[in-house]
């Protein structure tokens, strides 16, 4: 199960993982890979509130454009009528 997973992972194996493990900890040290963790959770979780705060601008955007063309589209058709 565990190779199903490392190997699900980026395409890397499980020696590849553990490669990379062993790296990172000898360049930033046990006591510094729980900081690690939090910075890149909290950069991770800063990513998807932009992310949706985007969409939900680009949404509000969409309506808005929508109201003006259906009111645009409205008041042409009451001006076809008048003439």
């Amino acid at each position: 199960m565990t190779t199903q997973l490392a190997a699900g992972l980026f395409g890397l194996g499980s020696m590849e993982l553990l490669i990379i493990l062993v790296v990172v900890l000898l360049i930033f040290g046990p006591s510094q890979i729980p900081k690690l963790g939090k910075m890149f959770g909290q950069s991770m979780r800063d990513f998807r509130d932009a992310s949706k705060k985007l969409d939900e601008e680009e949404e509000d955007r969409r309506v808005a454009d929508d109201r003006r063309g259906s009111a645009s589209r409205s008041s042409s058709a009451s001006r076809d009528r008048q003439e």
